[in-house]
């Protein structure tokens, strides 16, 4: 293992408590990236891709909708689809496994209550943007 692994592993396993930073890059890890026009994003709003010009995520949630219907279908979609649908991927199962029995304490920008679905307790997680 790499000098440098081994001395982050050693830290973890002595720490008495974690604190866990993320942002935008653990989302994109989890196939939730707001700035990219994707495969992903083609799946998920492809039509309003071709009827509105829409080339991310982040532009629809910025939009000006022609109608309230409109925006509320994004928004609908987009959240039944990052958070209802949500199962914990490996990358948070890595996490909540490195994380082990360990007091911690996560702060995020992301709002899309992965944390908390993948097992984190909610009191110990702070979503900076909200969700």
């Amino acid at each position: 293992m790499n000098e440098t692994y081994q001395k982050i592993c050693t830290a973890i396993q002595e720490a008495d408590a974690l604190l866990v930073g993320a942002s935008n890059g653990l989302s994109i890890t989890e196939g939730l990236h707001l700035f990219a026009d994707n495969q992903a994003f083609e799946e998920l709003f492809g039509d309003l891709k071709r009827k509105y010009g829409l080339r991310c995520i982040l532009q629809g949630m910025a939009g000006r909708w022609p109608t309230e219907e409109e925006k509320w279908g994004f928004w609908s979609r987009l959240i039944h689809h990052y958070c209802g649908l949500y199962q914990p991927t490996p990358v948070m199962q890595d996490l909540r496994a490195i994380v082990g029995s360990k007091d911690y304490f996560i702060i995020t920008s992301n709002g899309e209550c992965h944390f908390e679905m993948s097992g984190f307790a909610p009191e110990k997680i702070y979503e900076v943007e909200g969700n």
